[in-house]
């Protein structure tokens, strides 16, 4: 006798990003990334699945992130679906990541296979001296944060 999950679960579909579980990207680059989201077999009722979203407030999304959460939907007999990026300039001088964890999924589908989508943001802020700052630098007693004198070599 099989004890366990009930009949109707077994023939349930799971989703899962694919094929990228992990993308990058510079804030302002005004690419609009594609995210997909694939089931492991054909569902036959509809469903949503739940995000909950962190580090998402530079970013524009279709469907729009509400309070840290998205929701997408998925038709019944429909194996894929996906959700749009777009990466803001955000005038904040660190890199950082926006996550995508899959919280809940309902309807046709029984379960989550790989849950998390990571976006790795490189900020243009970062502070970076200019060329030309840099040659009217005296760098010849330049010191590390460690103390160490650094040695200029050339011009």
């Amino acid at each position: 006798m099989f004890f366990g999950c009930e009949d109707e679960q077994i023939d349930q579909p799971a989703i899962a990003f694919y094929p990228d579980t992990a993308v990058e990207a510079t804030e302002g680059d005004g690419v609009t990334y594609t995210v997909r989201l694939e089931t492991t077999g054909i569902p036959a009722n509809a469903g949503t699945i739940e995000f909950s979203v962190t580090n998402g407030a530079f970013l524009v999304t279709d469907p729009v992130i509400q309070n840290g959460s998205m929701t997408l939907s998925l038709e019944a007999g429909q194996t894929s679906t996906f959700f749009t990026i777009q990466v803001l300039e955000d005038n904040i001088p660190a890199n950082y990541e926006a996550k995508f964890e899959v919280t809940q999924v309902t309807g046709g589908l029984s379960g989550i296979a790989n849950g998390t989508f990571t976006l790795f943001v490189s900020s243009l802020d970062l502070a970076c001296p200019e060329a030309d700052q840099l040659e009217r630098t005296d760098l010849s007693a330049a010191r590390t944060q460690l103390g160490e004198t650094l040695t200029i070599i050339g011009t």
